[in-house]
């Protein structure tokens, strides 16, 4: 069944929805996005596959942000490396 608001078709082709395993691991914003993403890549629009991982990376990155902000202020050298790419209008940087 697909219901666009409650419970649409590219969160629900597995045996639980996204959303559930989301609450479930008390994810947050960040890597719930992620998870999202990753989840749903190329389900809801196959030709945004790639589009849909970049997001996930753009949350992951984001957090590990957050948490090097939060633990060693400001953010060091260390916590650039981690970073996984850039995205830029034309693609990865």
């Amino acid at each position: 069944m697909n219901d666009p608001v409650n419970h649409p078709a590219h969160y629900t082709d597995g045996k639980i929805e996204v959303i559930d395993f989301i609450d479930d691991k008390k994810l947050g914003f960040c890597l719930g996005n992620a998870v999202k993403y990753i989840a749903r890549a190329g389900k809801k629009d196959p030709a945004k596959t790639v589009e849909d991982l970049q997001k996930a990376v753009w949350y992951i990155n984001h957090e590990i942000e957050l948490l090097c902000r939060l633990s060693c202020k400001p953010i060091p050298p260390h916590c650039e490396e981690y970073k996984l790419y850039e995205y830029g209008k034309d693609g990865i940087k």
